[in-house]
């Protein structure tokens, strides 16, 4: 079928009546572009406006031939609901829907400040196709000149002037519809949290522009409530909690007490939790402005203490006074204790030792959870995990072998240990504080405090194996759903390697790779350890959102100083060094990581999706960054035409030298840099498609490897894939095959040629495949 749509350009137009056109293309076209800023968006919005839209193609083929064509097939076969499911009715251009799309480009334009545009159509039919152009003439753009608050209530005018000072509503700006909503937002958003309960968006009234003067005089205006002739700000009266609350059973045998001005309800046996620790999660006190933002803090703050099933905060006005509101919040537990247990089904090729490059992994893992600890709704967690990999070329033999011990101490408040935060809100950098004391404020009040205690085996068949003990002392503080915070105050990490048979043969040759691998590590950090960042986009009308991540890393910076200052102070050049044992070094480096990534929505059901990813890591004296803390790329997750470690550093050819060769790669390096791009689109049933182009390589910073270092020939040695891969959406996991293509390598063949194909390999052995679960990014 693909084959005869792509030779006879699957014909739509016989099946057309005489009087009918199919809609191929629509134009916006800018007469003038005076007072627009950016045209391309502007075009862009005006587009998705028009209502008619031409159809769209499903891998190639016209979806309105897809539709047609499945009229005339037998309705119950497979192949006609596949059709029927891709395809799309064809777009009659219909004049009716020209004249309602010209309405709402001229709405638009007039929400955009661009008041007397005018819109024209011009539409071309050639052989029952038609091309739809909409002439865009802007006029002039208004912005705003003076801007003035108003209302009946003389009660709300501090409020109102302090709103109109700090107005999203600029002056010398255009008159934007979307700059007003946003300030109808922020204003309703005052008045809640001032105490004005009551008070809902369509209070504020529409802006009125007075353009009858030379100048632009912008107003808005706060009606009155329909029901007083004033606006009530309402404190808070009664505080009544039900510790242990069961929805549909009234007749539990409730006990009061009153604890700090608030009621509790607690069943004969006493509460689950204790007082002070539901105390330290309400915001709500008896006499204080009724504030939204106070009940939104104690809803999710008795949430983050993890041991409710249901939680409800009931405002009950006052039946005497309008000005006071009570408060009952219900409080649902959920189980203590929650045990877990999994078997898992794997595919990589992180390690492989012969030519099949493909592992199968089982992995058994056991989990156990006590949420509600001491009754102070800390929760401790308990896991395991011991998990081996087959090579299939050896069956025989385990290639991969790991096991790890892990305890998580949950505890759901800020602990403020070792005290590196409230000294940092209030150490000064001029007049700038280090840490925003408003930042520090909510940080105690959202953060929840880790404890976390981790022991991982991990032995590489032949090659090499590994001990790690870790403990780490933090904090995880979720700003809202959409930014996170996590911080590392604490952590000691101890990291030892230990070599096999084969070791050797995969470092041949690699003395900056022994360096950074052989030798104990002790990571360390007693003020500062780690701090990562999340943050994930409001969605567009359209769908389009972006997600930033960013961590950094320290080890040994208290040692890197102390080391420093003895030496400064004894007029010596790098002598001292403090170590615990002379077969330990203490690892001294930082790493910084950012991640950046665009979801763009496209028409039909597909999107493309971006990634940037760049990362540094710096040692803080001559010794390398250990080679666990170095970045790598390639593999599933990365430049998928290249398995994991074998790309770099820089122009090592390390995957010429490995071709025929039964070990693993190892590549690692102190820079990375990496793009990707995907185009993403549905196939048929469960299965989904994609196109990706990958780029990127690390590069060493040490000077003693020049020929791996980072330079200013870096650019030569970006690395460039590209490929197809399917994907199975079974809605609680997406099953990704990935075959990635090399297009470029990092180094020059005989020829000096960087680009690909080689000719020593044949087309199925020069496509690496990736087996793996979700998206790569």
């Amino acid at each position: 079928m693909l084959f005869l749509c792509i030779f006879f350009s699957c014909n739509t137009t016989k099946y057309l009546d005489e009087d009918q056109a199919l809609l191929k293309e629509n134009k916006i076209k800018f007469e003038s572009d005076k007072g627009i800023t950016d045209k391309f968006s502007l075009r862009t919005d005006l587009l998705s406006l028009i209502e008619q839209k031409p159809n769209s193609r499903y891998i190639g083929i016209k979806r309105e031939w897809l539709y047609l064509k499945a009229q005339e097939m037998d309705e119950d076969r497979w192949l006609t609901r596949q059709m029927l499911r891709q395809g799309e009715e064809p777009t009659i251009y219909d004049s009716s829907s020209t004249n309602e799309s010209m309405r709402d480009i001229k709405n638009y334009m007039f929400n955009q400040g661009f008041f007397e545009t005018d819109v024209k159509h011009d539409l071309q039919v050639k052989k029952k196709k038609a091309f739809s152009t909409y002439l865009v003439d802007p006029n002039e753009l208004f912005i705003i000149d003076e801007l003035n608050y108003t209302s009946g209530d003389p009660g709300i005018t501090q409020l109102l002037d302090s709103l109109e000072a700090t107005s999203l509503l600029e002056l010398g700006q255009p008159i934007e519809d979307s700059k007003y909503k946003q300030e109808k937002a922020r204003i309703t958003k005052a008045f809640l949290n001032q105490g004005y309960s009551d008070f809902y968006a369509n209070l504020v009234s529409p802006l009125k522009v007075d353009t009858t003067t030379e100048y632009n005089l912008v107003s808005l205006e706060i009606y009155l409530p329909p029901t007083s002739e004033s606006h009530v700000q309402k404190y808070i009266g009664d505080i009544d909690i039900y510790t242990d609350y069961v929805p549909g059973n009234p007749n539990m045998n409730f006990r009061d007490t009153v604890i700090s001005d608030i009621t509790f309800y607690i069943p004969e046996e006493g509460p689950s939790v204790r007082y002070e620790t539901i105390l330290d999660k309400v915001f709500l006190r008896e006499g204080n402005i009724s504030r939204k933002v106070s009940v939104d803090n104690t809803y999710r703050g008795l949430s983050d203490l993890g041991v409710y099933k249901f939680i409800t905060v009931t405002p009950i006005p006052d039946p005497d006074r309008i000005d006071i509101i009570h408060y009952k919040i219900q409080l649902t537990k959920s189980n203590t204790w929650v045990w877990d247990s999994g078997l898992d089904l794997n595919y990589s090729t992180l390690q492989s030792q012969g030519f099949g490059r493909n592992l199968f992994g089982l992995t058994a893992s056991a989990n156990l959870e006590n949420r509600n600890l001491f009754k102070r709704a800390i929760s401790l967690e308990l896991s395991g995990e011991l998990g081996a990999e087959v090579n299939l070329a050896q069956i025989d033999s385990f290639n991969t072998l790991n096991a790890s011990l892990e305890a998580v101490l949950n505890i759901p408040r800020f602990t403020g240990f070792p005290g590196t935060l409230r000294f940092l809100s209030l150490m000064k950098l001029g007049k700038k504080h280090v840490i925003n004391p408003s930042f520090f404020s909510e940080v105690e009040n959202r953060s929840a405090t880790q404890l976390r205690t981790r022991y991982q085996n991990v032995s590489v068949a032949a090659f090499y194996k590994y001990e790690q003990f870790d403990i780490d002392y933090g904090y995880d503080i979720p700003m809202n759903n959409r930014k996170r915070y996590n911080i590392g105050t604490i952590g000691i990490n101890y990291y030892r390697p230990d070599t096999l048979s084969k070791f050797l043969e995969i470092t041949q040759g690699a003395e900056y790779f022994l360096r950074s691998f052989i030798g104990d590590r002790l990571f360390t950090g007693f003020l500062y350890r780690n701090f990562s960042f999340y943050y994930q986009s409001k969605p567009r009308e359209d769908g389009d959102y972006w997600i930033v991540n960013f961590a950094n890393e320290v080890s040994g910076l208290e040692v890197w100083g102390i080391n420093s200052l003895y030496n400064a102070f004894t007029n010596k050049t790098d002598n001292f060094q403090l170590t615990l044992d002379k077969n330990i070094d203490f690892a001294r480096f930082t790493t910084f990581e950012f991640q950046w990534r665009y979801y763009w929505q496209l028409r039909g059901n597909s999107s493309l999706a971006f990634r940037v990813n760049p990362g540094v890591a710096i040692s803080f004296d001559t010794l390398n960054v250990p080679f666990v803390k170095q970045f790598y790329v390639g593999g599933p997750q990365s430049i998928r035409a290249w398995q994991i470690r074998e790309l770099g550093p820089g122009s090592n050819p390390i995957s010429e030298q490995n071709r025929n060769r039964a070990q693993p790669y190892f590549s690692s390096g102190d820079i990375k840099l990496e793009f990707n791009v995907e185009y993403r689109f549905e196939l048929f049933w469960l299965l989904e498609s994609a196109v990706f182009l990958d780029a990127g390589n690390v590069w060493l910073l040490d000077s003693r490897v020049p020929e791996n270092n980072f330079s200013a020939d870096f650019i030569k040695e970006f690395a460039i894939g590209t490929g197809v891969g399917l994907r199975m959406d079974l809605t609680y996991a997406m099953l990704r095959l990935d075959l990635g293509y090399k297009l470029r390598n990092p180094y020059p063949d005989e020829s000096g040629s960087y680009w690909l194909p080689d000719t020593d390999l044949s087309l199925f052995e020069s496509i690496n495949f990736n087996l793996a679960i979700g998206y790569p990014f």
